[in-house]
């Protein structure tokens, strides 16, 4: 590289900070000294980005990278295109490496020893781009990543969908986004990675013919006390400068390096500790539940229902009942149909239907619509066209459900859409009773997760009129 200086002056945050930028024949060298308030309690992540390769602007790109990161706050990232640096006393100066390269060298024993004590130990590893296509004689770097790329798809631009818009990494990115870019074909993937972000649709491959289903793009892992992040991500200025981008990987850095903690969920806000709420799952066991208790779980925090080949409808049920409610909850369903019963009462004659009452759907194309179940009347409300709930729903992610029920009047939310609306004119039908967790009868598999369920009773000044939930 042609030796130059550069000097910038810009603001982070409306504090100052000055960034130098060294380039060198054998490394580039960032540095940042950002003014953070005394009272930022937030801690600093050092990261030390590995570039080079082919096919890609390796020069340029990561100076205004790592500018943008830091740029953001609480990273400071030194970039360096020298391989033959990277060993186990320089990685012990940084709590993050970033590999962003896009070749397959001969590899050291000390490089490939330096890397994987570095993320065992407790340190992060972030994988950029066309990293997963690099370093293809060490097997074992598949295997610490969880994935490996060949080919991708036509450069364009494309939507992808966020399936944990509440994990650490995915904090302002919303459920969907589009990007321009090459979309990956991820291959040998590990099943214990945690996919985040998915391409919207399935993709082709160098044939043409279309891939079974949608290809994740962005993916967390863990490896011994480290913590991984993965962005397919990153291939020219387009992709690099847009703003989902930034934010993606400065989520990553900062999550790799242990800056942010992972979401703690089953565990109530203190606003909600205020307004009332109280948790109906505790996020570790069944304690508090009735019902068909032989077909849930409780998984990674997850209450989990499994069950096919059913000659009824099998549910999970608080113990309690409840009248005027607010109940908030996230729901991934992974396969099958489920729903949402509440203000219902058990029928134990009833062979295929043991519980009567509202049921708010959770099964594609239906999301959210409102059922009068084990009732003549069927379906009472539904505000959404097919089209418009797949659209709503991310069909392989996590999803919220809002169900509030004020006297005679009815509604469900999704994702902060209404899905349902509804007064009851039938006097007789109950305005109190059970809620209960389905999983649907028939022989199709179905697998239900659960998370974050907490409910409010509803203050009498808040019965009438109807208001959205608090």
């Amino acid at each position: 590289m042609t030796t130059r200086f550069l000097a910038r002056f810009s603001r982070i945050s409306a504090l100052s900070a000055v960034f130098a930028v060294l380039l060198s024949s054998g490394s580039v060298l960032l540095c940042a000294s950002p003014a953070y308030s005394a009272a930022e309690p937030v801690r600093t992540v050092k990261a030390l980005m590995l570039v080079g390769g082919h096919s890609h602007d390796y020069r340029d790109l990561p100076v205004r990278l790592a500018d943008e990161l830091m740029r953001r706050g609480h990273v400071i990232v030194e970039v360096t295109d020298d391989l033959a640096r990277i060993d186990a006393r320089t990685l012990a100066k940084f709590d993050v490496f970033i590999d962003n390269t896009c070749h397959r060298p001969a590899l050291t024993d000390a490089f490939k020893q330096a890397v994987t004590e570095h993320v065992r130990s407790g340190k992060g590893l972030v994988v950029v781009h066309c990293s997963l296509w690099s370093y293809v004689d060490w097997p074992e770097w598949t295997a610490m990543i969880g994935g490996r790329v060949e080919t991708h798809d036509k450069y364009g631009s494309f939507d992808v969908v966020v399936l944990d818009p509440t994990h650490a990494t995915m904090l302002s990115l919303g459920n969907r986004f589009t990007i321009t870019d090459e979309p990956y074909l991820v291959d040998q993937r590990d099943p214990a990675a945690t996919v985040l972000i998915e391409t919207a649709e399935p993709r082709h491959d160098t044939s043409g013919t279309l891939r079974p289903g949608p290809d994740p793009q962005v993916w967390v892992k863990r490896f011994g006390q480290g913590r991984i992040f993965v962005t397919t991500f990153g291939h020219d200025a387009a992709s690099q400068q847009s703003d989902p981008f930034i934010t993606l990987l400065h989520n990553g850095v900062r999550w790799a390096g242990g800056s942010l903690d992972d979401t703690v969920h089953n565990r109530l806000s203190r606003s909600e500790q205020q307004a009332g709420f109280a948790l109906l799952f505790n996020g570790r066991d069944l304690t508090g539940f009735k019902g068909d208790l032989g077909f849930w779980t409780v998984e990674d925090g997850e209450l989990v229902g499994r069950a096919r080949d059913l000659t009824r409808c099998a549910f999970l049920m608080p113990s309690d009942t409840y009248g005027d409610f607010i109940l908030r909850l996230s729901f991934k369903l992974v396969q099958g149909n489920s729903g949402v019963q509440f203000r219902s009462i058990e029928q134990p004659h009833d062979a295929a239907r043991p519980l009567h009452g509202y049921h708010a759907d959770i099964v594609p194309d239906a999301w959210g619509s409102l059922y009068d179940y084990g009732g003549a009347r069927k379906v009472l409300a539904k505000e959404l066209t097919p089209e418009a709930a797949r659209h709503l729903v991310i069909a392989n992610g996590w999803n919220d459900m809002t169900i509030q029920a004020a006297r005679d009047r009815i509604t469900v939310w999704v994702n902060g859409v209404v899905t349902a609306r509804f007064q009851e004119t039938d006097a007789g039908v109950p305005r109190s009773g059970l809620i209960g967790f389905q999983l649907h009868r028939g022989a199709k598999p179905t697998e239900i997760r659960l998370r974050d369920v907490r409910i409010r009773p509803l203050r009498p000044a808040e019965l009438d009129p109807q208001t959205h939930p608090d």
